[in-house]
């Protein structure tokens, strides 16, 4: 049996939508040949071999601050996507409608009559910092997007958002395969990273995690800190990942206790001297930086848009405000300082929740059902 997978970034690059493919398919190397086709702007080999997993890369520009990579109309790239089209699959799994490599993918289900299988992990239309690319973007997910998912065999959603966006789009029915998280790695440890970083002992620490692009909602977590400050002049606001919006937050922050950290690969460290986690966005799937925020034992704070509802729910396992609202960022934030009972509570429901709902071992039973059926 053999599957070909298509997706916009893949390893090395490793953000929610990027786990969410490896976790998946690399528990599935065992009775399946999987193949990754992908886009690469970075000179990454053309071919190779990930965790069992065979990824294949078309070289690529990237638009709008690397968010939408397209391919090069090269010899190389060509030769590739012939070898690819050459090989036999069983299925085809197009994750998230918008970028193009779902095109090829699905042209490939067409002509060679391959049963597609469309995962979709978006659960609006994308928000940018610009209407006319806003508009386009709308306008391409009701038409190829949209033709994507209503010519695929199953459609799946990643959480219960996902689902019910794909229908909008014209999926008929959904399938739910949520985001996930090992939970065997996420766990609390001692670490001295704290002492690395040249932060005192007594500081209290709010992280987000994320991509640094607009739709992350940085800018407003950036625009409340000073207030926070005011209360509690003892903190520090750790900003991990990378984006196209960096050099514009970095430019807004101008406060030596807002750390800008970059991409990192000690994730597990930076959580366990985490106080409070907060994601602002203002658009998601089913956040992984939640789950993995939980998973640890922290308290969060998020705003309820698209399936983070699905964890954060009741208020019981953390708080969710609106997107956007300054006043509220503020205000849930100090609560949360205010308040350390409440955020033992939290931070114990959260990590029952996500220890009983999103381990990829329980998940991926799920996935196999859809195979099989």
């Amino acid at each position: 049996m053999r599957i070909l997978v298509c997706a916009g970034h893949f390893y090395p690059y490793i953000g929610g939508y990027e786990k969410y493919i490896l976790e998946l398919y690399k528990r599935l190397v065992n009775k399946y040949d999987i193949d990754i086709l992908t886009y690469d702007n970075q000179n990454n080999p053309q071919y190779e071999k990930v965790f069992g997993l065979n990824v294949y890369r078309l070289s690529s520009w990237d638009l709008l601050g690397n968010t939408y990579p397209i391919p090069k109309p090269n010899i190389k790239n060509l030769k590739l996507l012939f070898k690819i089209y050459k090989k036999k699959y069983n299925f085809i799994n197009t994750q998230t409608r918008f970028f193009s490599i779902n095109l090829i993918g699905y042209l490939f289900s067409k002509f060679k009559k391959i049963k597609l299988i469309h995962t979709e992990h978006g659960t609006s239309h994308v928000i940018l910092n610009n209407k006319l690319f806003s508009l386009l973007n709308e306008i391409y997910d009701h038409t190829l997007g949209s033709l994507i998912i209503k010519s695929a065999w199953k459609n799946v959603g990643i959480s219960k958002a996902s689902c019910e966006f794909s229908k909008h789009l014209g999926a008929k029915s959904t399938y739910l395969v949520p985001n996930g998280i090992d939970i065997s790695i996420f766990k609390k440890k001692k670490t001295n990273l704290k002492i690395k970083l040249k932060i005192s002992k007594e500081y209290k620490i709010i992280t987000f995690i994320g991509r640094l692009i607009y739709a992350k909602g940085v800018q407003d977590l950036i625009s409340v800190f000073p207030k926070i400050k005011e209360k509690y002049p003892k903190i520090k606001l750790l900003i991990i990942g990378d984006g196209n919006y960096k050099m514009e937050l970095e430019k807004i922050s101008n406060d030596k206790d807002i750390i800008f950290l970059g991409q990192r690969k000690d994730i597990i460290d930076i959580l366990n001297i985490t106080d409070i986690f907060i994601n602002p966005s203002y658009s998601e799937g089913l956040p992984t930086s939640v789950l993995e925020a939980g998973a640890i034992g922290l308290p969060v704070i998020a705003t309820d848009v698209g399936g983070t509802k699905e964890i954060i729910t009741n208020q019981k396992t953390g708080l969710l405000i609106k997107k956007k609202n300054l006043k509220e960022i503020k205000e849930t934030i100090i609560f949360m300082l205010d308040h350390p009972q409440k955020m033992d509570d939290y931070k114990d429901n959260l990590n029952k929740l996500i220890k009983n709902k999103f381990d990829w071992e329980i998940i991926f039973k799920k996935w196999k059902n859809i195979l099989i059926k």
